[in-house]
């Protein structure tokens, strides 16, 4: 038999490759320092923030959803630079109604184990922040906002915090253990300088329990709806771990 003989073996197997990036680093790091610098060092807020404490609910509410509104834009527009969608992080609104069903569930459970790590840390070390116990809304108009805010800010969470942040994080380390850590960590001080620390841990194990279920679900769509639900639910008194841009009145004074 002529000719040179081939060698049988295990087909040659392709290097593991790190997971493409969402956005860009240089993104990630300007979304980095839009949540961790305080409201009162930005620009042109310097002037305004002073007088926070003198502003209505409804003016409150109005900010803080411009806020949160430009945080999801920000995070979009990151998604745009690396041709990465927001289904891309959060997946898509279930088809099948069983599939929904399923989903809504698991929302309502996250929800009541968020509420009831809020209450428990609150019953323990005290309320979080007692000077947010007046931002719940009194009229029919504040609330109606209120509700804006919420649907804002569990969508903007999921979305930033278990979507953006998250898949960023797992895919420059390589490790889904420090991607939730690092996302738990970064969301807790989201929420303010000023977090007594029962706050600061209420909010570290909301993005930890969360974070897990958007990895479990491979789709955020559970824990946005639990998410809203943890918002408008629990007492306002108690500074409630979802409610992240309420929370952001801590950064205004």
């Amino acid at each position: 038999m002529s000719g040179s003989s081939v060698k049988l073996g295990a087909p040659p197997t392709a290097a593991p490759r790190r997971s493409r990036l969402p956005a860009p680093l240089w993104h990630t790091v300007v979304l980095l320092l839009y949540f961790l610098v305080p409201l009162r060092l930005w620009p042109g807020l310097s002037t305004l923030l002073p007088n926070a404490e003198n502003w209505d609910r409804i003016f409150l509410y109005i900010f803080l959803t411009e806020v949160k509104g430009i945080a999801i834009t920000l995070a979009i527009v990151g998604l745009y630079l690396n041709k990465s969608s927001v289904g891309d992080l959060i997946g898509a609104w279930p088809r099948v109604w069983r599939a929904r069903r399923t989903e809504i569930y698991l929302a309502g459970l996250f929800a009541l184990l968020a509420i009831l790590l809020s209450v428990t840390l609150s019953l323990t070390f005290g309320r979080f922040n007692p000077e947010m116990a007046d931002l719940s809304p009194h009229t029919l108009e504040e609330l109606l906002l209120f509700l804006l805010l919420a649907v804002t800010a569990g969508f903007g969470e999921e979305l930033i915090f278990r979507g953006y942040f998250l898949k960023q994080f797992q895919a420059l380390t390589g490790n889904f253990i420090i991607a939730l850590l690092g996302q738990a960590v970064l969301f807790s001080l989201a929420h303010g300088y000023h977090q007594t620390l029962a706050s600061m841990a209420d909010k570290f194990f909301f993005g930890i329990m969360f974070g897990l279920l958007a990895n479990w679900r491979k789709s955020g769509t559970a824990s946005r709806l639990g998410d809203l639900t943890g918002i408008v639910t629990t007492p306002r008194s108690m500074a409630p771990s979802s409610t992240f841009s309420l929370t952001l009145w801590v950064k205004l004074r």
